[in-house]
């Protein structure tokens, strides 16, 4: 049973959004910009599903900080800056 401690049920609720509907948001973004390169929606979402799944699996088993992959979690900003529209590398 999970407590919440008196006069933090905001942050609860928050917490819960961002758990639910901000991953929903983001899913429905990335199988936009998959549609726009010619991935057809629900192939994309499909495709998606286990990048997401396996996320949230790793963040909860090896937590937050060690569940991030590719260049974020190698530290390669110019990957990371080259994807960003209007970006230039350091």
């Amino acid at each position: 049973m999970l407590v919440i401690p008196t006069g933090a049920n905001t942050l609860y609720h928050i917490a819960g959004v961002m758990a639910s509907n901000v991953v929903v948001g983001v899913m429905d973004m990335a199988s936009a910009l998959m549609e726009v390169s010619g991935v057809e929606r629900g192939r994309a979402l499909s495709a998606l599903q286990i990048l997401a799944e396996t996320s949230v699996r790793n963040a909860v088993s090896l937590g937050t900080e060690n569940a991030l992959t590719g260049p974020v979690q190698r530290g390669d900003l110019n990957t990371v800056l080259a994807t960003l529209p209007n970006s230039t590398s350091p």
